[in-house]
């Protein structure tokens, strides 16, 4: 994570608590328990803190709690960061304790992309060469049931008395009819699904993708037409996406659904 936009924060609580209590298990050398240095304020599933360990500084990332709600997986995600390895494009994860709830990455120093970034052409030219390189990669998760994933957030929101109204019920069903109509049209490539400028991180080796949870293999423009959202100024719950191609009704939809089931735990 870049070390702007940073406010400390930091509110102690038991997921917290629990995390720090395991650092004798971690792969790091560390003769006392870590300090916390600052919360850091971008992202809005997990919450994460950097530490002081030693000389060294990492990042505790305290998983959210409702993952399985967001259509999170979290061995999937594992095994892409294991794949994307040899692009020195991702930060590893250091270490991974699924009873407490975290994972251990390393601190990175950098700047965090805006919106002009995703404006400039020369800046977009690096991030979609990485990108082809990212979606060349050879990953062993199941492909993305697009359907299936909205329909999870769907029966959510039923079971919590907030169904969709009938307007929003029906367009959603129009657009996953076309869209299963449409598979056969796209072969499956390695996808981020949330390349929004607060998880592009520019250091001093290059670009560095953050936050991989909702990635999985998926269609092949989504990635790059978030890109494109972003230059344009749209936000990806605009409804002006419901006007254009499947692919941007997708992120309509992803994205609007998210929101609404995320809302549930709050």
């Amino acid at each position: 994570m870049a070390t702007t936009s940073r406010v400390c924060r930091c509110v102690v609580n038991t997921h917290l608590v629990r995390a720090l209590a395991t650092w004798r298990e971690w792969p790091v050398a560390l003769s006392d328990v870590p300090s916390i240095v600052c919360e850091l304020t971008t992202g809005r599933t997990n919450r994460n803190y950097v530490l002081q360990c030693g000389r060294e500084q990492y990042r505790l990332r305290l998983n959210a709690t409702n993952a399985d709600a967001l259509g999170i997986n979290r061995e999937y995600e594992r095994t892409i960061l294991d794949a994307l390895k040899p692009l020195a494009c991702t930060p590893p994860i250091l270490y991974f304790n699924r009873q407490s709830g975290f994972a251990l990455l390393p601190y990175l120093e950098g700047r965090v992309w805006t919106a002009a970034d995703m404006r400039d052409g020369r800046q977009v030219e690096r991030l979609l060469e990485l990108l082809a390189r990212i979606q060349s990669q050879q990953v062993r998760v199941p492909v993305r049931d697009y359907y299936q994933y909205l329909e999870n957030y769907l029966q959510q929101l039923k079971r919590a008395g907030h169904p969709l109204t009938l307007a929003e019920g029906a367009a959603l069903e129009k657009f996953r009819s076309e869209w299963q109509r449409a598979l056969p049209s796209w072969e499956p490539t390695l996808s981020h699904h949330d390349l929004i400028p607060d998880n592009i991180l520019e250091t001093d080796a290059g670009l560095v993708i953050l936050d991989w949870e909702y990635a999985a293999l998926g269609h092949p423009q989504i990635d790059q037409r978030c890109v494109e959202l972003v230059a344009a100024g749209w936000s990806a719950s605009d409804q002006r996406l419901c006007d254009g191609d499947l692919v941007d009704q997708l992120i309509f939809w992803l994205t609007v659904l998210w929101e609404k089931v995320n809302q549930l735990s709050s």
